[in-house]
């Protein structure tokens, strides 16, 4: 068997993606947002709760293996009254990663964000069966 560098580098990335997701339980967790995975016969739906953000702070992405949600917030408040002036900067930030399980369709996949809950659908791969005739 030949060395294929593209097969090595895989291999590698699969390795540092378990490695990572072991240290997940380490990431805040207020920097990760709560989910509800649902299988369903012909689809997953995951439901992220993220109270506060709108829908353009927000971004959904797949790369076929993993679906990432991110989130983020940036607000700045300035209060003046006579000679006192306060200003207040805040920054929020989440991020999660989730491996799907299984063949998924990613051009089919649609979220939608109402009332502090992202959810996605993903559909999944329809693998039909066939009898073969034997000759």
């Amino acid at each position: 068997m030949r060395w294929d560098p593209v097969m090595e580098l895989r291999r590698m990335q699969d390795r540092l993606n378990r490695l990572l997701e072991e240290f997940e339980p380490f990431i805040p967790a207020r920097d990760r947002p709560p989910v509800d995975i649902i299988e369903e016969d012909d689809r997953f739906r995951v439901l992220a709760d993220l109270p506060g953000y709108s829908k353009d702070e927000i971004e959904v992405s797949t790369d076929g293996e993993y679906l990432t949600i991110r989130a983020e917030k940036k607000e700045e408040k300035e209060e003046t009254k006579g000679n006192f002036i306060r200003k207040e900067r805040s920054h929020q930030r989440i991020y999660r990663r989730l491996r799907i399980p299984g063949e998924i369709d990613e051009e089919g996949i649609k979220a939608r964000y109402s009332s502090g809950v992202l959810e996605i659908t993903i559909p999944k791969i329809r693998k039909r069966g066939k009898t073969i005739e034997v000759e």
